[in-house]
């Protein structure tokens, strides 16, 4: 049953039947602007996905490349003599006492740890450090302080369990723990242990002048007086009896001249006359 407020086609004279053809045209020939937006908002959604799909296709790709390469690096194995060298360096350091291999653990006790830190030297202490080589203990490496807490935290950048606060050296130390690197991971552990940062980015769990600064006694240098040399020994002074002596001798000698003979007298006179003695020469240099 038609709808009566719907004429019927039959009844429209030709004027309404042009009215709806033209409506009609109006309404199917109108822009489809809403339609247009959505879809092109929908386009730069899909460009954008696919450009993050290649972003992630990129980064994939690489970090396969990368697995290879490390896989390739861990099927070398090293020689046993450059693994026993590497031990040998790292007991001959002055920041290790002591090295333990328990399974797959590595156990490794420092000397003194210092942080020298705007100017002031601070005492941190000895450490005993805990690499975990499998990683199946959900952690690869821990610190503990022989010496002391404060807080209970062993390090400024080191958590109260013992984790620590790696930053840049997040990434490193996991592949120097897998691929054997132990000489390289315990070598960077210890520097760790004696950088201190305090940034937006880096802030400690413990500021460090809450552990003992370090009073440096000044070196001072015990400068002895170097000793005079020894002066030659004086000659014996001149007697009466040796100058009376020279005077006869020259007197007696072949070929002296009188210029000899005047300048011995000379010295024989000034010695009489600063008090050495009132003798006197005879003619022919006797002594009386």
């Amino acid at each position: 049953m038609a709808d009566p407020g719907i004429p019927n086609k039959l009844l429209m004279n030709p004027e309404q039947i042009q009215e709806v053809r033209k409506k009609w045209v109006m309404l199917g020939c109108r822009p489809r602007t809403d339609t247009v937006k959505r879809l092109e908002q929908e386009i730069v959604t899909l460009e954008q996905g696919i450009y993050e799909y290649q972003k992630g296709l990129l980064t994939r790709v690489r970090m396969v490349t990368e697995k290879k390469g490390e896989i390739a690096a861990l099927l070398v194995t090293p020689s046993t003599e450059t693994k026993e060298m590497e031990f040998d360096r790292l007991m001959e350091c002055e920041d290790i006492e002591n090295i333990i291999v328990d399974g797959n653990r590595i156990i490794v006790t420092t000397g003194q740890i210092d942080i020298e830190y705007r100017d002031t030297i601070y005492d941190i202490g000895k450490f005993v450090i805990y690499f975990a080589i499998d990683g199946g203990s959900g952690w690869l490496v821990r610190f503990k302080n022989l010496t002391r807490e404060i807080g209970g935290h062993a390090h400024p950048h080191v958590e109260t369990n013992g984790s620590p606060c790696l930053g840049n050296i997040k990434e490193c130390m996991p592949h120097m723990l897998g691929s054997n690197q132990f000489g390289a991971a315990i070598l960077v552990a210890i520097q760790y242990l004696k950088s201190y940062t305090y940034s937006e980015g880096g802030k400690p769990y413990v500021v460090i002048n809450q552990w003992p600064k370090k009073v440096i006694e000044p070196i001072v240098m015990e400068i002895k007086a170097e000793e005079p040399e020894p002066s030659p020994p004086l000659p014996p002074p001149v007697t009466e009896e040796v100058l009376h002596e020279v005077s006869r001798s020259v007197d007696r000698t072949e070929g002296s001249t009188e210029e000899v003979r005047e300048i011995v007298g000379e010295i024989v006179e000034q010695r009489e006359d600063t008090g050495g003695g009132s003798t006197s020469r005879g003619p022919e240099g006797s002594v009386d």
